[in-house]
């Protein structure tokens, strides 16, 4: 899986022997996240905007958008575990390709609401697509039982990670 110089790194371990990347949970979410990224990566760049395809973390914020997962900076740290500097790079970027526009929360002078505009709406119809068109090929890779078993682990994870 992993070599290097004919070596199966996959199948290193270190120190006492303790520590194995293949059992390492971490390590495999993330690589199986990219795996599945770059599977989509083709299709998602017919997505452009200017000619350009969208970031990955641009990708991520305006299908929050477009899904109605989040509506401001902050709902964005929580949808996506992006940090501040993150989430706000993503949205200053996708506000200067005129996707996203940001107006002031009328009931809270401190927030700003974020909504797509008529271009971000086509690009997310476009890449909702795209997605769902992914999500029917990765559903066809497991079953509907292995599929929510999956979920319910990934759910688990994620409430584990929010108690450190």
């Amino acid at each position: 899986m992993y070599k290097r110089q004919g070596e199966d790194m996959s199948k290193k371990t270190y120190g006492d022997g303790s520590f194995n990347l293949d059992t390492y949970i971490p390590f495999n979410i993330l690589y199986t996240e990219l795996m599945m990224y770059r599977s989509g990566r083709k299709d998602i760049e017919m997505a452009l905007v200017d000619g350009k395809p969208l970031s990955q973390g641009e990708l991520r914020v305006l299908v929050c958008i477009y899904f109605g997962k989040a509506a401001s900076p902050s709902d964005f740290i929580e949808a996506l575990g992006m940090d501040k500097a993150l989430v706000t790079r993503n949205i200053n970027s996708l506000s200067a390709k005129n996707l996203i526009v940001l107006t002031q929360d009328t009931s809270d002078k401190r927030r700003k609401l974020i909504s797509l505009t008529s271009v971000g709406e086509e690009v997310g119809a476009e890449v909702s697509k795209i997605l769902s068109k992914y999500n029917d090929f990765f559903d066809s890779a497991i079953t509907k039982t292995e599929k929510k078993s999956l979920l319910k682990i990934l759910s688990k994870l994620n409430a584990a990670c929010h108690e450190l």
